[in-house]
């Protein structure tokens, strides 16, 4: 979540003054004078390089496409359960099943072979630059008598949440992207197909970001109006260790995976709308034009906690959202972001239904999400504009090696692609 520069206002805003403006904000006359004073004086359009993205995303590989994948403009989320009853060697053999079937759909959709749909849904439409990822969580692991892992741990709950069971954790979840809504609304009706009779759905959501940041690689801009994505980790696909893939010698199924990290948060949009520009800055630590830290320029240019303006209070406050979620040097903090908005449709009061699916990747949450959010829990100004409500943790397996291979073969199975 990211912000812009302006000629005209001050690089510096101390916390007096974030105070005083966050009293101004109360009265909606205020706020917009304030708002459309500075918003007048900054540069129309935010220059942004652009990459060439691939017609179609190869399924096979030792790491499931999905994650280092440049990011997709819309994502559905599908997470099941395991029907009481069923576990062991019964578990197994079924989700065995399940688990080929959406292989094989993964790998047919990815090329663009819609009649793997049976919906029609997604028929005459184009590969999309489609991904399938699947992850697990601990008690599905337990279930088919798998060794948890260290690192696979339950999230702790944070300050100040109450979320919703319902909209959290699972057995099996299935992440889906393209760039394609219809393509991919097709894609998800196959994947719950295949996995009836055996798995019950537990939750579903669906996000998206901006067309022009799928299709080019940009930063894409949330419901806030921030750039969001900003420094976030480069990735080698293929590559193994990192902050992000797993290459622990034990347990062997969760090698060349990852831990994937989903919390839904919902944005107080008319609050943060009638705050002022000067105090929006002030919470994220960024211009929100450009997504420049604080005192900079540019999106990209180096963040620095230390500097101070001439009145000497710090360019970038305490509390904002960008000093604490910055890792700290050295600790392991380091996680790739590919997070999504979204809008339910439903509309209440004051406000709609609407925030981010935020979505990370990292080899160990026990050194990289969990104490970074412990800090923003505590202490993020931008706390007050958001409503916490799930927050789930899955392991993503590694990836089907080759046409003869499946995702989730060594859990279910115990044998090894690799050996």
């Amino acid at each position: 979540m990211r912000t812009e520069d302006a000629p005209s206002v001050r690089q510096s805003v101390n916390r007096r003054k974030v105070f005083k403006l966050s009293a101004v904000a109360a009265t909606g006359a205020a706020a917009a004078v304030v708002a459309s004073a500075t918003v007048g004086n900054e540069p129309d359009t935010v220059t942004q390089p652009e990459v060439t993205r691939p017609e179609s995303i190869s399924f096979d590989g030792k790491h499931q496409a999905g994650i280092a994948t440049p990011q997709q403009a819309h994502l559905t989320v599908t997470v099941f359960t395991v029907p009481a009853g069923l576990d062991g060697a019964a578990l197994r053999e079924s989700a065995s099943l399940v688990f080929r079937k959406w292989t094989e759909l993964g790998r047919r959709l990815s090329v663009g072979d819609t009649s793997a749909d049976p919906s029609l849904i997604s028929a005459d439409t184009a590969t999309s630059r489609f991904t399938l990822t699947v992850g697990v969580g601990a008690r599905f692991v337990e279930l088919v008598g798998g060794r948890r892992p260290d690192a696979m741990v339950d999230l702790p709950p944070f300050v100040d949440e109450h979320l919703e069971p319902e909209l959290s954790g699972g057995d099996v979840l299935v992440q889906l992207c393209a760039e394609d809504p219809l393509y991919l609304a097709g894609a998800t009706r196959a994947v719950r197909a295949a996995a009836s009779g055996v798995l019950e759905s537990k939750w579903q959501s669906s996000g998206f970001i901006g067309a022009a940041a799928g299709s080019t690689g940009r930063s894409p801009r949330n419901l806030f109006g921030q750039i969001d994505g900003t420094n976030n980790i480069s990735i080698n696909p293929a590559g193994d260790g990192g902050p992000v893939w797993i290459n622990d010698a034990e347990p062997a199924w969760a090698r060349g995976g990852t831990y994937i990290v989903l919390r839904h948060f919902t944005i107080q949009l008319s609050d943060w709308e009638n705050t002022p520009l000067e105090v929006q800055e002030a919470v994220l630590g960024r211009h929100k034009r450009s997504g420049a830290p604080l005192g900079r320029l540019n999106e990209t240019d180096p963040v620095d906690l230390t500097a101070r303006g001439a009145d000497g209070e710090l360019v970038i406050p305490v509390d904002s959202h960008i000093r604490l979620s910055t890792p700290t040097p050295g600790a392991g903090e380091e996680m790739l972001r590919r997070s999504y908005s979204f809008a339910s449709g439903q509309i209440g009061t004051p406000d709609e239904d609407a925030g981010l699916i935020f979505i990370s990747f990292q080899r160990d949450p026990r050194t990289s999400f969990i104490p970074v959010q412990q800090r923003l829990a505590a202490a993020d100004a931008l706390n007050r504009f958001l409503v916490p409500r799930s927050s789930s943790l899955f392991a993503v397996l590694p990836g089907a090696v080759d046409k003869a291979d499946w995702l989730g073969r060594t859990l279910l199975t115990g044998t090894d692609p690799n050996e």
